[in-house]
């Protein structure tokens, strides 16, 4: 199939959409992945101010690997249930 093509389907069986979807897309052209250029994180601020009192927030942060490297990601996940608990404990408390 075509390289950037995403069949989605809900409520059927996979063998049925198999056999409703590969005529459709048999004559498309069989061409290899392209290779995905590396993503970059440049930071970026987003500010909006309402009447409603409250505050959200978003923090991001790099993660080179992404979350294929385990390590990295359980380190990530714990500052995240770290950070998000100060938060319960200073305003719902």
């Amino acid at each position: 199939m075509a390289p950037r093509i995403v069949l989605v389907a809900s409520g059927v069986e996979h063998e049925e959409l198999l056999f409703v979807a590969e005529p459709l897309f048999s004559d498309l052209p069989s061409v290899p992945r392209l290779e995905e250029p590396k993503s970059m994180y440049t930071g970026g601020d987003y500010r909006c101010q309402s009447e409603s009192g409250r505050t959200h927030f978003a923090l991001a942060v790099e993660l080179p690997g992404g979350w294929h490297k385990l390590k990295d990601a359980m380190v990530l996940t714990i500052l995240q249930v770290l950070i998000m608990s100060y938060i319960f404990l200073l305003f719902c408390t």
